[in-house]
């Protein structure tokens, strides 16, 4: 069974995952084989005459990058790379091009050629911060939380554990994302009460304003675990907080308010309800037993079920950065379905010529 190559369907999405690996970039380098010191580099840099953005990471730690650019760019033979469309939450519509890396320390990575006369006239928004290592990645045990499906159907996983989208912060490491078109009913995993909901926010699309702004549901388990959903359609919530769930009852629906370069449900655990906690790795009971699901497979109730349609060929392209992913099946899992995290927080830096 050949999974979807979740890479290059973000690509088509209009948001790319620049690694030094990739083959459309323009480069990569590090301060140390240029045989020069880290300094007090800007985040990025645009070069005046060749219009090349850079990400450059001059830290000892790992550092997240996230940069939309509202003009048209191009990758390193010249070809366009694609954008799309991002609404904000007062309906203003921008076409952009997003790019998501994580670059080891010491790293400069040249990603693409931006198309504009002038860079006075530049318009991009950034979120650039240290990547701090999650305290437990990925220990599966007996103790490991397994909660029910948490959609009505069957859909593709589009990013699992330490995804090389946005599933690499300590808030977002053990996430699964499932695309599924808007309205699609979003269940319970488990019994519990209904700590916090947020379902006024409307911005959607890859422009990275949108990492700040999502609506989600927060429900405590009775197992002590609190489960979040993410993304959920505007004014679609069925439920308050105070009110208790059961099992596999409605809760809302799915949509794309927040950073989405396409609808689709997002779903964690953590131990607290404090917005700083990090996540806790989990799985999804399917008929065999417990499971996590993997980046490009398609799964419902039941578990894994038929591949998609028209699979995408893979790359060669490293999926991720960090600890080694996990999507083996779970054995020996107790279920416990019986009776707020950002996306991505940090510091914006500047963009500078370089010269």
């Amino acid at each position: 069974m050949e999974p979807v190559n979740i890479v290059e369907r973000a690509r088509r999405l209009g948001c790319h995952i620049a690694t030094p690996a990739a083959a459309w970039i323009f480069g990569a380098d590090t301060f140390r084989s240029l045989g020069i010191r880290p300094s007090q580099a800007p985040d990025l840099s645009v070069d005046p005459d060749s219009r090349v953005l850079t990400f450059i990471n001059p830290t000892k730690k790992r550092k997240s990058f996230a940069v939309t650019v509202l003009h048209p760019c191009v990758d390193v033979r010249g070809r366009p790379l694609q954008d799309a469309l991002s609404t904000d939450n007062t309906g203003v519509q921008n076409t952009c091009t997003t790019f998501m890396a994580v670059l080891a320390p010491g790293t400069i990575l040249d990603v693409c050629k931006i198309q504009i006369k002038s860079l006075k006239k530049l318009q991009y928004h950034s979120d650039v911060h240290v990547v701090a290592d999650h305290p437990d990645p990925g220990h599966l045990g007996p103790d490991t939380p397994a909660v029910l499906f948490p959609l009505e159907g069957a859909h593709l996983c589009t990013q699992s554990f330490n995804g090389p989208l946005t599933h690499y912060q300590l808030g977002t490491f053990h996430a699964i994302d499932f695309a599924c078109p808007v309205g699609t009913p979003v269940l319970a995993v488990g019994a519990g009460v209904v700590r916090s909901v947020q379902d006024s926010n409307t911005c959607s699309g890859i422009h990275v304003a949108n990492l700040f702004h999502w609506n989600s549901i927060l429900i405590e388990l009775d197992s002590g675990f609190f489960v979040e959903y993410v993304h959920i359609k505007p004014a679609s919530a069925r439920i308050a907080a105070g009110d208790r769930v059961a099992p596999g009852q409605i809760i809302c629906e799915a949509g794309a308010a927040g950073f989405c370069p396409e609808p689709h449900l997002h779903v964690q655990l953590h131990r607290s309800a404090d917005p700083a906690a990090p996540t806790v790795m989990f799985a999804l009971l399917g008929r065999e037993g417990p499971y996590v699901p993997q980046d490009g497979l398609v799964y419902s109730a039941d578990g894994l079920v038929a591949p998609p349609s028209r699979p995408e060929q893979a790359t060669a392209e490293p999926a991720s950065t960090g600890a080694e992913r996990t999507s083996a099946a779970l054995l020996s899992i107790e279920p416990c379905v019986s009776d707020q995290v950002p996306e991505a927080t940090g510091q914006k830096g500047p963009i500078e010529e370089s010269y």
